[in-house]
This record gives structure tokens, sequence and C-alpha cells, in this order.
């Protein structure tokens, strides 16, 4: 059975290490007339010969007219490189998150020039950039006006090399794409004064560039409109990158390492049951050799990775991938003889003649118990692997949900979720593994499994199509899947169902897709305007209505998004279930308790709202701009929907008594089982 679960896993890693299987990707680097070069990653366009003119360059300024989309803060995104790769580079424009940044390479200095602004490339904003080199100092400009100095002093690039190609939307071996449209592009000889920059882009031919693209109309080819000789621009068909790099050398400089920390700990998590898993098949082998072994197995598989990776236009070949996936191999198999002998050393057992032995050299370490008892005693560590896996699938996703996105107010709740299930789980352990050391469920467990998998990438494959929120649901929802399996897999589906509510409570961690969100604040806003209207009525207010506008004496309200109660109705929706699910038994009666929270925030929105228009009107109008009421006053008017739900609670609960002591009967008797069960294990 282990053999199977490594094979298994094996799969399961060249699955995930060769994904999305894009070995013929189309390029997604789209011009269109009068709208300029479209870059949705993966997406590239690279000269057909090197522009050696470049070469010869002394001062220069370099145009740049473009629309970003890129949010990315792991790895400068590619706007156009002069270049082969990251560490073969004579200049690169790039972004991290908002900042432009540039990089160049000169004579004096090791390392290429680092130059950057925060807040200069905001998402989807048409913005005209130009560097300006004059023989002493580097500067930036955005739209015309100056952002950014650098001292530098005089420079030289003879050290340039004029065979490497111009790349624009990515590296040149296809890597770090970025994201936004680009409309025009030009170098010139010499550094412009500011009133020369504030004339761009009309002045650019009548200034002579060196390079010159002018991305208005429709083509696979862009003409270079600058000095002879001309470096054409060509767009393929297809994402094949300039050149194909395989296992890229590390990077000695530690920045990159902490942009990349997320991807290394995956790496090194993913291969770690792999070494596990072949440490526990290898059990009868000395240690030494068992570990070798591993290592050197993690290395194969790894090493066909990386491989393969070369012709898939999406993904790259490093060797610092290699090197983590092997620790990580090395780690897990470490970790399996170091549980053993934890187990020995804390359980005294005498196994003399055992099957089972762990040889230590040429001695021996005997296992505690027979193999079921051993392998079901190490499941909690192999699932504590596995849940690593889920955790990076989802973390990057929702760190970046959370912090780039105005609709990240909407899930201040994540944090406490996993925090509430998590308490669930430790509160009926006793139930949820009772009797499970000899329950798996492979074919569950492993459907889900790769279910989830497939479901993970096929939201990278359509990434840059569903946007942040909606690729955060899909990587969510298959991290969650991810977790279950794995649980199922180790546990069994009598666990499972003992623990199903903790598990499935984590479904609202999963973001509510875009489309589910503006239908429901719409359903809410019309619930709320129509409720507003009736009291408005019912105490005889004179107000005038238009749809979700309401016109009172010397005020004029509207019921915005931020009025719908999105936010109160996931608060009070979370609560309702929880409550639910302690205090009620009887099916009926917990959704009428969960689906009684919707109205509750109805009300509560219309006397938030009447309350505010009632007060602006015929008090103070700083009630509804400046007051506590309007900008923080929603607690004030959700504790009042706690009453009132518990007060719904509480008489569900009544109808509900019969079920309870049904409940406590079976429940004293599962207790008294358990007892019984543990005392025989024992004895």
């Amino acid at each position: 059975m282990q053999s199977l679960y490594l094979l298994s896993y094996v799969v399961a890693l060249l699955l995930i290490g060769l994904s999305p299987f894009n070995f013929f990707q189309a390029n997604k680097a789209d011009q269109r007339p009068e709208q300029g070069l479209r870059l949705l990653p993966p997406a590239t366009a690279y000269t057909q010969t090197a522009p050696r003119k470049l070469s010869d360059i002394r001062q220069f300024t370099i145009y740049l007219d473009l629309s970003s989309d890129y949010t990315a803060d792991r790895g400068y995104g590619r706007i156009v490189t002069n270049s082969l790769s990251f560490f073969e580079s004579n200049f690169m424009i790039g972004q991290l998150k908002d900042s432009f940044v540039f990089r160049i390479k000169a004579d004096q200095y090791p390392r290429p020039i680092h130059f950057q602004k925060e807040g200069i490339l905001k998402r989807g904003k048409e913005t005209r950039i130009a560097i300006v080199y004059d023989g002493e100092n580097l500067l930036l400009y955005q739209n015309g006006e100056l952002r950014n100095t650098k001292k530098t002093g005089s420079l030289q690039f003879s050290h340039w090399n004029p065979g490497y190609p111009l790349v624009i939307g990515s590296e040149a071996d296809g890597s770090y794409c970025w994201n936004g449209t680009v409309y025009s592009f030009a170098v010139f000889p010499g550094a412009f004064k500011d009133e020369n920059i504030r004339e761009l882009p009309s002045s650019i031919m009548s200034n002579k560039p060196l390079i010159y693209y002018d991305f208005a109309s429709k083509g696979r080819l862009i003409e270079d409109r600058g000095i002879d000789p001309p470096s054409n621009l060509s767009i393929p068909h297809f994402f094949t990158p300039y050149k194909r790099t395989i296992l890229s050398a590390p990077s000695f400089d530690m920045k990159d390492y902490r942009d990349r920390f997320m991807d290394i700990f995956v790496n090194i998590v993913g291969f770690l049951p792999l070494g596990f898993l072949l440490a526990a098949n290898l059990r009868r082998r000395p240690v030494i050799f068992s570990i070798l072994l591993s290592v050197a197995t993690g290395l194969a598989v790894s090493f066909m990775i990386e491989i393969l990776q070369v012709f898939l236009p999406s993904r790259s070949s490093s060797m610092t991938d290699l090197i983590c996936n092997t620790f990580g191999a090395f780690l897990g198999a470490l970790s399996w003889y170091v549980i053993q002998m934890t187990k020995t050393e804390e359980f005294g057992e005498d196994t003399k003649g055992s099957e089972d032995q762990v040889l230590i050299g040429g001695g021996g370490l005997a296992s505690i118990v027979n193999r079921v008892k051993r392998y079901a005693d190490s499941r909690g560590v192999l699932f504590f692997v596995l849940s690593l896996i889920p955790l990076s699938m989802a973390y990057n996703p929702l760190r970046e949900l959370l912090r780039f996105y105005d609709d990240s107010e909407y899930y201040t709740h994540l944090i406490l979720i996993p925090l509430i299930s998590g308490y669930l789980i430790f509160h009926k352990r006793r139930t949820i593994f009772l009797n499970s050391s000899s329950s798996f469920s492979f074919p569950t467990g492993t459907l889900l499994l790769l279910g989830s998998i497939i479901l993970y990438f096929v939201g990278r494959a359509y990434e840059s199509e569903l946007g942040q929120n909606d690729f955060t649901v899909f990587t969510t929802t298959s991290a969650l899947s991810f977790w279950i399996g794995a649980f199922i897999l180790l546990y069994g589906l009598r666990s499972f169902q003992q623990s199903a509510f903790p598990f499935l409570f984590l479904i609202f961690m999963i973001p509510i897709p875009n489309w589910v969100m503006v239908h429901a604040i719409h359903l809410l806003k019309v619930g709320t305007a129509e409720m507003v209207d009736f009291v408005f009525g019912f105490i005889h207010i004179p107000y005038t209505r238009e749809g979700f506008v309401f016109n009172l004496p010397g005020i004029a309200i509207e019921i915005a998004d931020q009025c719908s109660g999105i936010r109160s109705s996931i608060a009070l929706i979370i609560t309702s279930v929880v409550a639910s699910h302690i205090f009620l038994r009887s099916g009926w009666r917990k959704a009428v308790l969960v689906l009684s929270s919707v109205p509750m925030v109805i009300i509560k929105n219309t006397v938030r709202i009447v309350t505010l228009s009632l007060l602006a009107s015929y008090v103070d109008k700083k009630f509804l701009t400046e007051s506590f009421l309007h900008h923080s006053g929603g607690i004030l008017f959700y504790i009042p929907s706690l009453l009132l739900l518990w007060a719904i609670a509480s008489l569900l609960k009544k109808g509900d008594s019969v079920g309870d002591n049904e409940d406590k009967t079976g429940g004293n008797r599962a207790d008294r089982s358990s007892l019984y069960n543990n005392m025989q294990l024992n004895s």
C-alpha cells in the first residue's frame, strides 16, 4: 500500500511540475489598431536581429507610453529588456506592485544600478515615462514631470553585449511576464531637457530616435522607425521565448530569495512527502543507504521536471528549484527516521524478532509496534506535512486579495474562520479520532486530491482573465478540497463524518465570486430601499424617491453599495451557522435560523438609514458626513441584530428540546462506549 502511495505521489509531483502542459501555448500579445500592444501573460515580443546600435550609447533618453494592469509583488514584471536572462542583461525596465523599476549595467559597478520609484504605475491609467541619463544622473519623468533623481556619476557601457535582443512583455527566456498595454517605445541618443520631455510624443520623429516602435497598427511585425539598421519587432503566434534556459543559475542576491520565499517553501514542502514515503518503504535498509537513495530519487524526479519545463512556455527551468526539491526529499527522509527514534525512546519497546526492523548502520533500531500501528501513528505527521501544501496554494492569492483590492473589506472575517474550525475539531477530537487507526479511504481521498490539483491549475491557466478575486476563489477552493482529501485519505470517511462541520465551515474562507457579490449587493439594496420607503411612508416623512435616492427636506441620500449591509450579512450568516450547529439539532430549524439573518440585515440597514436621515434632515447635516454613527456606527446597529438572532435561536431551541435530550443520551452512550474501547485497548 505504501508503494502505491509513493507512486501516486510521484505522479502528482509530475502533474504539478508540468502543468498546465501548455507545450503549444498561444502568445497573448495582441496588437490592435489605435489600441496599442496588449500583453496578457504569457506574452512576449522581441527583435528579429539584435539592436547593435544600442551598444554605442553614451547618454540616452528612453521614452515609454503604457498602461499597466500588473499588481504582483514577487519579481519584477518585465516591460522592456535588452537581455538574454536575469544575469545577462544590458538594461531592464520593469514593475513591482505600483513601482517603476529601471536597472542598467555599467562598467564601473559589479552589479546593475537599481533605480526605483513607488506610485508611478497605477493600474489602468495611461502613463508616459521618460528615463534620462545626462552623464551624471539618472532622472525619471512621469507625464512630463520630474519624479525621481539618482546621482550615479560618469558611467560607461562598453561591456554591454551587442548580441542581446530587445524584448517586450517578458524576459528573453519567457519568465517574469508583464501585464498591460504598450502604446509606443523609443530610445534616443542624448539626454533630453525638461522642455524636450514635455514635447513627447509629438516630437519623437524630429529627434531622430535610435529605436522607435509605434503600436498603432495591427500586425505580427512591428517596424522599427528609428535610424538604420532597423531592428524590427516580431510577435510570434505561439509563446516561444527568444531563448530557452536549462537550469538557470541560482542568484546570489538575498533579496531575490526573499521575494521568492513562498516558491522556495512550496518546493521544499512539496518534496517532503516523497522523501518520507521513500524512507518508510526502505525502513529495513541501513539509514545512510535509505536517505541517500531518497535524495537521489528526489533529485531524479526534480531533474526530470526541470528538463521538461524547458519546453513549457509558461514555466522556467531553475537550478534553485532543483536544489530546493532535493533538499525537501532529504528532509522528508530524515523526518521519518527522527519520528521512529523518538517513538522508540518514548515507549521503550522491545521488538526483537520483529519483521519491521529499522537498521542503523549495521545494528538495529526496532519499530515500536506492528506495521499498521506504526504507520497509523505517523499519519499525524504526514497529515501535517500535506497540510502545508494547501496552505501554500492559498496563501499568496489571499494575501494579494487582502492587500491590493478594495473589496478586502468584505473579507475581514477570514482570520477567524480557521480558528473557529480548529477549536471545534479540538473540542470533538476524541469522537473524531475514535477507532480511526485502521480507517483509510484511499479512493475517495485520492479522488479529492487529484480533483483539487486539477482545479488549482485550471485557475492558474485562467488567472489573467479571472481577476484577483475570482482567481482566489479557485485557489482557496482547491486548497480546501486538498486538505479534506488528505484527511479522508489518512483517517477515513467515518472520522470525516464526525468532523464534517468544522471542515465544511472553512468554506467561509473562500471569497465570494464577483458575479455573486454583485447580485447579492443589489438584492440587499433593493430590500433595504423598499423597507426605507415603507418606514418613511409609515411615519409620514415628506420625501420623494428616485430609485435608490431619497430626497428629504434639505438633504438627498443614496443607498450605495457600501450601505447594502453585505459585510453585516456575511458576519451574521457566519454567526447564525455557528449558533445553529451548537444549539440546534433539527435540520429545518437550523435552516430557519440561518435564513433569518438576511431579513435581520435589511431591518438593521433600514433602522440605520432612517435614523441618520432624520438626524441629518432635522438636527444637523453633519450626521451624514462627519458623524461617528455614519462612518463607524455600524456596530451599534449590529448588536441589536445579534440579540434578535439570539432570541430566534432560543425560540427554535425550545421546540428542539426533545432532539437535545436524545442527543445528550446518545452522547453519553458514545462517551461510555469510547471509555470502554479505550480500556480494552489499554488492557
